[in-house]
């Protein structure tokens, strides 16, 4: 990988001032752009304005989700606007674009103009490293939201796939009566042999929950569901867009969800931002996508 090249981060939140820090030995030339910058670096060029930036750009790193409109770069701590094509108008030809939750229209839009983009959440290894941030930030919800110890606490994880495997595991360790709820057969009998209980998702051992951890990204709690359950189960859903709980239906009974979106850049941003740097630089070294 040359060093030589010039680095644009731009939007985000507090995972993008650990990512740039760790830039640092990589890139002799870092801008950042649009995010609350939490620490100060002297090897880094913060610009106020991307109209202020005067070199093309080899890099371009694009936030967790890069864009919630398909106009603006993501910026929850940036006063103003940041527009995505006044930002492609500073890369270079050819340039490498990463980011997180790209819409598949600008992925498209992006590749026919000619750039090299990635989006660093479908590569296996940051999901893989992701697990244990998202699954410490559920346990300090649980923690925070319920006036019990979590010994002994009737807590339901739904799904096994990475993330739920790993909340699983960590619940269970601090004391937890941990119930896996899987659709997988084959999951069920792995939860099974990590010493959990496992059932299908139509099981009424739900019902029974203090506490419902959600990790499947399609609507599993729903209305017939939740109207059995007790008003006081907590529910923290970790699933991306469109979530797995019938929120409209929750509210209405007065059930406490918490829809934990961005949970690792919440609770572990130094951590966060570090596994996303490394994801970047693990791919430039490699000369392929991430």
């Amino acid at each position: 990988m040359k060093k030589k090249l010039n680095v644009l981060i731009a939007g985000g939140d507090y995972r993008q001032t650990y990512l740039a820090g760790y830039f640092i030995k990589y890139f002799d030339k870092i801008y950042t752009i649009g995010f609350n910058q939490t620490l100060s670096f002297d090897e880094i060029t913060h610009l106020e304005d991307i109209d202020d930036l005067k070199d093309s750009i080899d890099i371009l790193v694009l936030p967790p989700v890069a864009t919630n409109d398909g106009i603006t770069v993501n910026t929850p701590f940036y006063g103003k606007n940041l527009y995505l094509n006044k930002v492609f108008e500073k890369l270079c030809p050819g340039a490498k674009i990463f980011g997180g939750n790209i819409k598949d229209a600008l992925f498209a839009e992006l590749v026919l103009s000619g750039f090299d983009v990635n989006d660093y959440f479908k590569n296996e290894e940051l999901i893989l490293a992701n697990t244990v941030p998202t699954a410490e930030g559920a346990l300090q919800l649980a923690l925070e939201e319920t006036p019990y110890v979590l010994r002994g606490a009737k807590t339901a994880v739904m799904g096994f796939g990475r993330v739920g495997k790993e909340t699983a595991r960590l619940f269970n360790n601090v004391g937890a009566s941990v119930f896996v709820f899987e659709r997988k057969a084959d999951k069920r009998i792995e939860a099974e042999k990590m010493g959990l209980s496992a059932f299908d998702f139509n099981s009424d051992k739900i019902y029974s929950s203090d506490i419902i951890i959600n990790t499947v990204p399609a609507l599993v709690l729903t209305k017939d569901i939740l109207k059995k359950l007790s008003t006081d189960t907590l529910i923290i859903d970790l699933a991306s867009k469109p979530g797995g709980v019938d929120l409209n239906y929750a509210k209405i009974r007065g059930m406490n969800v918490i829809w934990a979106l961005s949970l690792p850049g919440k609770v572990a941003p130094v951590t966060s931002g570090e596994i996303i740097a490394k994801t970047i630089i693990s791919c430039l070294e490699q000369g392929g996508r991430s």
